[in-house]
């Protein structure tokens, strides 16, 4: 084909049609090689790219659990003992409140 391509340019295509007569047949033949052997390449990365994909998509979804489940585990270790003791205090200063600004008021209502 590549002598075919080469005389082209020499004889032109009506003397290249002489001297190959099946010039048509065999330019399509390459042309399909070319192309089915694209085409199995191009699938076959878009094969391997879903895979990739889907393996990245599982991974992030595993760092996501993780993550979640560190910062749950922070909280737990780190947040609720101390917001504990500043809950109670808040509370009682609450309730202290009540007792000495509102209580008084309700009996006079």
């Amino acid at each position: 084909v590549f002598n075919i391509l080469a005389d082209v340019t020499s004889v032109g295509v009506d003397g290249l049609k002489e001297t190959y007569p099946d010039f048509d047949k065999q330019l399509t033949e390459v042309a399909w090689t070319v192309t089915n052997i694209s085409m199995e390449q191009v699938q076959t990365l878009s094969a391997q790219a879903s895979e990739l994909s889907a393996q990245l998509a599982s991974q992030a979804y595993d760092a996501a659990d993780k993550a979640k489940a560190a910062t749950l585990e922070l909280h737990r270790t780190h947040v609720e003992p101390h917001l504990g003791a500043h809950l109670a205090e808040a509370q009682k200063q609450g309730m202290d409140l009540y007792a000495s600004h509102v209580e008084p008021h309700l009996g006079t209502a």
